[in-house]
């Protein structure tokens, strides 16, 4: 066995037949080999085969495709490779790894190819009419409301057996509560056009009430009216504000973000009619990004000095704090509850946005 670097990932490994794989793809390849052996030998006539995806899209197919057209090639792939096995009554073993993009899908997607890989897998069934259901194996029985680790309860937190593709999106999206439960491209557009249904669990809990389903659309429950909520936070987040008497010309609010989207991605925004807030998160090198930010905030609006009327002012330490549901616009009053509990604790609310 040789390890040698090639240009579509950082490591490749050759075979004594002349076979090269992904280093990532090796390990993909072999234990789908021993998972389908496995389960053809513990009787129950249970016929697996391993699939080996690793070679389904070649480089040269993929570079002039975007990421919506790959997805939709991968899909015709693998229904046609995967079809004949399972009209024979064979079941298919994929391996997680699809070979895809130039700098490869280590890089392009990290460490949730498989979860990528099985969407794709779901979805190209979805479309030939069967039922996509997509099934994801974890070490946590369900989604919390809440994260246990910084409740002074833990047992506080609530059980969410059923949550919508937005409510779930934004609980594991990076710059949401950053959940690592369910990667973002298990939940892509693709799978909820598809209208699969993905079963989140604990395979070694028991229980028919085991685990989170997420579901293209909750409807609504009259027993609970406001739908499921995720509660959640982050901090080492920087309160900017921006004030300018230009800030009505029609000019101003696009060169001040054409200026913030060089160094930051932007959380939320509340405008008014002469000052502009908005939350970014930070980073190592923050100070640097602010000075630099400052200056060309100043150039933009024309702003040689700060006063009550005209400024440009950061406020680094601070916390995101935010309620994720699909029913939310029916909880009334929800705001009014928070607020309260934030004053009770002598705790200021710097920008709300919904």
């Amino acid at each position: 066995r040789n390890v040698v670097p090639n240009s579509w990932n950082d490591y490749s490994i050759s075979t004594e037949n002349g076979e090269v794989f992904s280093l990532l793809g090796f390990w993909e390849y072999i234990s789908s080999k021993v998972l389908a052996y496995v389960l053809s030998h513990i009787g129950d006539d249970i016929e697996c085969q391993s699939v080996d995806l690793s070679w389904v899209l070649r480089v040269w197919e993929t570079d002039h495709l975007s990421e919506s057209e790959i997805f939709t090639l991968l899909e015709e792939k693998i229904f046609w490779l995967t079809s004949y096995l399972i009209d024979h009554g064979i079941v298919p073993i994929l391996s997680g790894y699809v070979w895809v993009f130039t700098w490869g899908i280590e890089s392009a997607i990290g460490r949730g190819y498989s979860d990528a890989t099985a969407a794709i897998c779901v979805v190209s069934y979805a479309h030939k009419w069967y039922e996509g259901i997509l099934e994801i194996q974890k070490s946590v029985k369900w989604v919390l409301s809440a994260d246990p680790r910084v409740l002074d309860n833990p047992s506080s937190a609530k059980l969410l057996r059923e949550i919508d593709y937005v409510t779930a999106r934004e609980i594991t999206w990076d710059n949401g509560a950053n959940a690592k439960l369910l990667h973002s491209q298990a939940i892509r557009e693709e799978v909820q056009d598809a209208w699969v249904k993905i079963h989140l669990f604990d395979p070694f809990s028991s229980g028919s009430e085991n685990g989170t389903w997420v579901v293209p659309q909750v409807e609504e429950n009259s027993e609970n009216p406001d739908g499921e909520l995720f509660f959640g936070g982050r901090n080492n987040i920087v309160f900017c504000s921006v004030s300018s008497g230009k800030m009505f010309e029609s000019w101003v609010l696009s060169s001040i973000f054409t200026v913030v989207k060089e160094y930051f991605s932007v959380d939320i925004i509340s405008a008014s009619e002469t000052e502009v807030s908005f939350t970014v998160d930070a980073s190592s090198d923050i100070k640097e990004k602010l000075e630099s930010m400052n200056r060309k905030l100043r150039e933009v609006c024309n702003i040689s000095r700060d006063t009550h009327m005209e400024f440009v002012e950061f406020e680094t330490d601070k916390a995101l704090l935010f309620c994720i549901g699909q029913h939310m616009r029916n909880n009334i009053g929800l705001l009014a509850k928070a607020s309260n509990i934030l004053a009770i604790n002598d705790i200021n609310i710097a920008i709300v946005s919904q």
